[in-house]
């Protein structure tokens, strides 16, 4: 499978769904491309925004709402690689903690997923 498969899962097939499981390949490029839209996007509004510019609050809204936007499918993308190596979504709340965050970031990026099925259901065959 190349990488814009598994992009076009992510974000076109399953962008709002949490049920299920992602791999460590889909979670990986998922957050590589959140990350890459997210530089792009903010450079693109930063290169608008001059000192003396009067519409900054336009830009900054537009920057939020594509903020908001983009962090849809970061949960949602968290969520099914927890699945993954059954454990429950609410683990996304690590993220909010200090230290502990380490733990999940341990979870997402280096641990594999279960092999079979489990409590969430089997393993994502991807076509």
């Amino acid at each position: 499978m190349n990488v814009f498969h598994y992009l076009k899962i992510t974000f076109i097939n399953r962008f709002f769904q949490i049920q299920g499981r992602a791999s460590r390949r889909e979670f990986c490029y998922g957050f590589i491309a959140l990350i890459l839209v997210a530089m792009i996007w903010t450079g693109a509004v930063m290169s608008f925004i001059t000192p003396d510019n009067t519409n900054i609050f336009l830009f900054m809204m537009w920057f939020n709402l594509i903020f908001l936007f983009l962090s849809i499918p970061t949960i949602t993308l968290t969520v099914r690689r927890l699945h993954d190596s059954n454990h429950s979504g609410l683990y996304y709340f690590l993220s909010l903690v200090p230290i502990l965050n380490l733990y999940l970031a341990y979870l997402l990026f280096l641990e594999p997923g279960t092999e079979g099925a489990n409590t969430y259901g089997p393993v994502e065959q991807y076509k």
